[in-house]
Formats: structure tokens, sequence, C-alpha cells
């Protein structure tokens, strides 16, 4: 394989993906969806798109075995979160290359992954692999704000279609940190319940305070709900990330001492977690308001139940007329660490990252993962390249970026993952 120029040719592809603004909302996801959907015609490829409103398309492109339908999907998202071109030292959707990065909003979240995927599949297109399970790649819209456009609409509404028996996604990644190098592979996500806490009151003038402020009983509700004990809980499936750092017959009070619990990403694996996110209340500063609203967002481990945790809620609020209702509510979802696929993974992170510790783990946010793994389908996340701390925390925030080199090694380990899996035992 000549690797060289496969790099030349991601670098491109990436560069000009990322040059097509698709910040959600609105979206506007077509452009590059044809964009990707040319590309991949120009190699020889079907590409069939499916779209709940036309300028939201949704990409699938399926290499046929002609025996086994139910195999391995390549799926990623191509819309991206905003970005505030004053805070940034590139401009956000540039595609700018340069100190062996390629820079922009997108570029690990996740049009990156999205274009380690895209060659790896072109490759084996290319190298004419026998292959004896489908292959699959699906770019979906609308990922950023729930998936109504993209992977609920394709679940629901064209299920057939994205048919297949794994899919490999976000939600897992190698990461490079100091002494503490290790690879996390999503086996699943938490739930998110999203709420509204509502108080309403009996407006007045800010000077003659009544009584009845809606502020102060919202306050008073907010607090009651950020207090609510969320002790670490371990999963069964997570004793294997405890045994990767040396802890595997910890209690949840030994590992409460565990530094990598400073890590704000793997405590979210260990408990659930609430997040006051929106404020909403009154007009005027001397104008005491009728009614004052705030939104919580919830994430719950996959051993609880949406329902459960908003009672428990409910029960903490400190006075009947605060009224907590629900905005969104998903169930949590895993796939099994007994699967063919995960041991795949397994292998390729000890053969191309060795000595490095290979870690179950949750994804603290929800993907598009649990739309297929309704479908049966069983969906791992995983970025497979070992990519700077630093360079993690700039996804949804300023200087996004991927190093070349990273974006080579996830084609490669993509790659060879496809010749595992879906070829000839």
């Amino acid at each position: 394989m000549d690797w060289d120029g496969v790099e030349r040719e991601a670098v491109d592809l990436l560069s000009e993906y990322i040059r097509i603004n698709t910040t959600n909302p609105p979206g506007n996801e077509r452009a590059a969806v044809e964009f990707l959907g040319r590309f991949l015609e120009e190699e020889g490829l079907k590409v069939v798109y499916r779209a709940k409103d036309p300028e939201r398309p949704n990409l699938i492109c399926r290499l046929e075995s002609g025996r086994d339908r139910k195999g391995l999907m390549l799926l990623h998202h191509c819309d991206v979160v905003g970005a505030n071109s004053d805070e940034w030292t590139v401009p956000p959707f540039g595609g700018v290359v340069k100190d062996g990065y390629v820079w922009g909003r997108g570029a690990l979240d996740m049009k990156g992954m999205g274009v380690m995927e895209i060659m790896a599949l072109v490759l084996a297109h290319r190298e004419g692999l026998s292959l004896a399970r489908d292959l699959l790649l699906v770019v979906t819209s609308d990922e950023e704000s729930g998936s109504g456009h993209g992977a609920e609409f394709l679940a629901k509404e064209h299920p057939q279609e994205v048919e297949a028996a794994w899919a490999l996604n976000e939600g897992g990644s190698g990461w490079r940190m100091g002494d503490r190098n290790a690879i996390l592979c999503g086996f699943g996500e938490k739930g998110p319940l999203w709420v509204r806490l509502t108080a309403e009151g009996r407006s007045g003038h800010g000077s003659v305070p009544h009584g009845d402020n809606p502020c102060e009983r919202l306050v008073e509700g907010i607090q009651a709900l950020l207090s609510i004990p969320r002790p670490l809980r371990i999963l069964p499936q997570m004793r294997g990330f405890l045994a990767g750092i040396g802890m595997e017959d910890a209690s949840a009070e030994e590992f409460s001492e565990s530094s990598f619990l400073q890590i704000p990403n793997v405590r979210a694996m260990f408990q659930d977690t609430l997040s006051l996110t929106m404020l909403q209340a009154g007009g005027r500063p001397n104008v005491i308001p009728d009614r004052a609203q705030a939104t919580l967002d919830c994430r719950i481990l996959p051993d609880r139940s949406t329902q459960e945790v908003l009672e428990e809620m409910r029960k903490a609020l400190p006075s009947d007329s605060l009224k907590l209702e629900p905005i969104m509510a998903i169930e949590a979802s895993t796939s099994p660490l007994e699967d063919p696929f995960y041991q795949c993974l397994r292998g390729l992170a000890e053969r191309f990252f060795p000595e490095i510790p290979f870690l179950p783990s949750i994804c603290p946010g929800f993907t598009d993962s649990r739309c297929f793994r309704r479908l049966g389908t069983r969906c791992y996340g995983w970025l497979p390249a070992l990519v700077d701390v630093g360079d993690l925390i700039r996804m949804h925030g300023k200087d996004e970026r991927i190093r070349i080199e990273d974006l080579v090694m996830g084609i490669r380990v993509i790659y060879e993952m496809i010749r595992e899996m879906c070829m000839e035992p």
C-alpha cells in the first residue's frame, strides 16, 4: 500500500470536507453529503441518499458480498457544532493544514473519523478484497441536535437499508496523557434525561418583596436537585476498565481514591451526572416575574431507567408548587463485550498500540449508536488513534484539530478491521 499517497489523499479530502460548513443548527448537510457521494461514485461505488428533509440527507454506500448482508457498518455524522471565529487562531471552516495537523471544526468530531472510514472502504474496494460479509458506510445528518433527520429517521424509515451486525462509531478514543496513555472503547452510552424545572409566583415591583417570588423558589429547587447524592457505581462491564489500571477487585470506595477520577470524562463513566445548563426569568431588574425556569441535563448509567431518576428528582423538590417535566428521555444503551467485533478491536489495539491498556468504557454523551442498537446492531465507539488529551478537549471548543499521523493511523487500523471482519477467515 502506498501510504504516503493515501496520506495526501486523506488530508485533501478532510480539508475540503471541513470547508463545507455543516453547523447544526441549521445543518444544511446536503453539500457535504453530496461531496462525499461524488468522491465515492468516482471510485465506482454505488451511493444511495435517504432524507426526511431534502437539505439534510443521509448517505448509504454498501459493498455487497453476495453472501452475508449483516456485516460491518462504518458510521459517522457530518454535522458539527458552531464555532466562534473570533476565538480561533485559524478560520474554523478553513480546513487549514499546518504544523502536521488538519485544523477546523469537525476535525475530530467527527469528519476526521469519517475520512478514516471512507478511505479504508475505498482502499478495500480498490484492492478488490473478496468479502464474505457486506461492508456498509453510513453518513448521517443531525446528530448534534438529536438525530431526528439522521439516524433516528434511517432506523425508523429505512431499517433494511442499514442492516448490519456491527457498527464502528464515535464514543471512545485512544489518548496520550503523560504516563496514563490508554485506549477507551465505548461499548455503551449513558441515557440523557433533559428536564425543565418551572416555578410560578406573583409578579410585582422589585422594591417590595412579597414572599411569592418564583426566582427564589426556583433557586431552592435547583439546589435540592444538585444536592441529590450521586455515588460512584461500578458496572460489571467496567471491571475491565479497573483491571486495565490495576484495580480489578477494588470497591467503589477504594476506587474513589484513584487519580483517574480526577479526569471528568472518566468520573462520568462511574456515576449519574446532573448539570444546570439554562436559566430563564424576568425581563427587567426592578420587576419580580411571575415565572422562572431552569433546564438541567442528567446523564444516567445503564443500570437505571430515566423514569426511576425522574421520580427521584421529583421527590427531592422542596415544594409541590415546583413543576418538573422531561424535555427528552432516552434510555441508556449497551452492546456486549463477549462479541467477535469487540475482540477484533481489542486485538487491533494490541497490535497497533502495544503495551497501552485497552479499556471498556461508557460514553458520557449520546451518539447515533443508540438508534442502530435498537435494530440489533452491536455498536462500539473507537477513534482508532492515540490523540493528545489537549487535542481531545478541543472538540466543541476552539482550534479543533487532528494530527495527520493520527488520521493515517486510523485509516490503517480500520482497513485491517475490514480485512479481519469481512473477509473469509
